[in-house]
C-alpha cells in the first residue's frame, strides 16, 4: 500500500500547508495591524483571576484538545518512514511544538485585534479578526477554513483506513478488509467503511459535538495506552530493540492529565 498511502499523505501534507498559511496570514496581519502587539501581550491573561474565568476555559479545554488529535496517527504510516524510531519521535514532538506555538499566536493577536467580547459572541471568531485586520471580505480566511476541516477529514480517513486493514491483516478483523486492490494498491474495502462512517456522523450530528465526542474518546485511549505504559514500567518489562523509551513519569503524567480532563467535563455537565 506504499503508493496509496503517499499519494493520500502528499495530499494531506500540501492541505496541511493551506491550513498552517491560512493561520500564518492571520498572526502576520494582525501583527502588523497592531503595532504594539508585544507591549499588549498582557491582555491575553487579564481577567483570569475570577472563578467564572477559569470554569469556562475549562469547559473550553475539551474542544480545544480536539486541535491537537491526530499526532499520533504518525504511527499508522511508520512503515512508510525511514528510521522510524529515530523519525516518529521527532516528528510528534515537533507537531506539538509546533502547533502549540501557532495557535498560542493566533489567540494572542486575535484578543489583542478584536474585543473579547466581540469574539465569543462570534461563531466564526478568525473571520472577524481577519475582516477587521484587512477591511476585506473573510472569504479568504473562510475558504482556507473550508481546506482545514477537509484536510482532517481526509488524514483522519487515510489513518482509520489503515488501522483496520492492519486489525483485518492480523487476523483481528473480517479478512476482506485487508484485502488491497490492484490497481490503487490501497484497501478499499476499509477505505470505504470509513467513509461511509465519516458521511453518516457528518450528517447526523453538529460538528461541535462531533469533536466533543472525538476529544472524549482519544482521551479514553490516551488514558489506557498510558495506563498500559505504566503497567509496563512497574513490571519492568523489556523493551523491544531500537524502542522509543520515555521515564516512568511520563505514562504516569499523561494518564493523570487524561482522566482529569474527563473528570473536569463531567464536573462542569453536573
Amino acid at each position: 500500500t506504499a503508493r496509496g498511502i503517499w499519494q493520500s499523505v502528499s495530499f494531506a501534507g500540501v492541505m496541511t500547508l493551506v491550513e498552517l498559511s491560512g493561520l500564518l496570514l492571520i498572526v502576520g496581519l494582525g501583527a502588523a495591524y497592531t503595532p504594539d502587539l508585544t507591549r499588549r501581550l498582557p491582555e491575553v491573561w487579564s481577567g483570569l483571576d475570577g472563578a467564572a474565568a477559569w470554569v469556562g476555559m475549562a469547559g473550553a479545554i475539551l474542544l480545544a484538545f480536539f486541535a491537537f488529535t491526530g499526532f499520533e496517527g504518525l504511527a499508522n504510516i511508520a512503515e512508510e518512514v525511514k528510521e522510524p524510531s529515530r523519525t516518529l519521535p521527532i516528528a510528534i514532538f515537533l507537531t506539538l511544538a509546533v502547533v502549540t506555538l501557532v495557535y498560542a499566536a493566533v489567540v494572542w493577536v486575535s484578543v489583542v485585534a478584536v474585543p473579547r467580547e466581540e469574539l465569543a459572541q462570534t461563531a466564526a471568531p478568525l473571520s472577524l479578526v481577519f475582516e477587521r485586520v484587512t477591511g476585506t471580505s473573510p472569504a479568504v480566511i473562510t475558504a482556507i477554513a473550508i481546506a482545514a476541516t477537509i484536510n482532517g477529514i481526509i488524514v483522519f480517513m487515510v489513518m482509520g483506513s489503515r488501522v483496520i486493514y492492519g486489525m483485518a491483516a492480523q487476523g483481528l478483523l473480517p479478512a476482506p478488509l485487508a484485502r488491497v486492490n490492484a490497481r490503487t494498491r490501497t484497501p478499499l474495502l476499509s477505505t470505504g467503511l470509513v467513509v461511509a462512517a465519516v458521511l453518516v456522523l457528518a450528517l447526523t450530528f453538529p460538528i461541535e459535538g462531533l469533536a466533543e465526542a472525538s476529544s472524549r474518546i482519544t482521551l479514553i485511549i490516551f488514558a489506557f495506552v498510558n495506563a498500559a505504559l505504566l503497567k509496563l514500567k512497574i513490571d519492568r518489562s523489556a523493551a523491544p530493540a531500537g524502542a522509543f523509551i520515555v521515564p516512568v513519569g511520563v505514562p504516569a503524567l499523561g494518564l493523570a492529565t487524561s482522566l482529569a480532563l474527563l473528570a473536569s467535563e463531567i464536573v462542569l455537565r453536573l
